[in-house]
């Protein structure tokens, strides 16, 4: 899982720019994980951003709208 979240901040920092990314996450699933990326809502510009793949892991959106810590 070390690795998978390597990954998320490295997709992270790709996407950071678009307004609708307000992050990332590492989830697990059959025993594989797999990216999610956070997102204020969806639209056409930012899903055709977000690949299937990166870097061996799948990926995967989520809207969650705004949040802040």
């Amino acid at each position: 899982m070390d690795r998978a979240v390597e990954i998320s901040n490295e997709l992270y920092n790709k996407l950071k720019d678009y307004e609708e990314v307000v992050g990332t996450g590492v989830k697990n699933r059959n025993n594989a994980s797999y990216i999610i990326i956070y997102l204020t809502k969806a639209s056409k510009a930012i899903l055709s951003k977000i690949p299937s793949q990166y870097r061996g892991i799948h990926v995967e959106s989520q809207i969650t709208g705004n949040f802040s810590m």
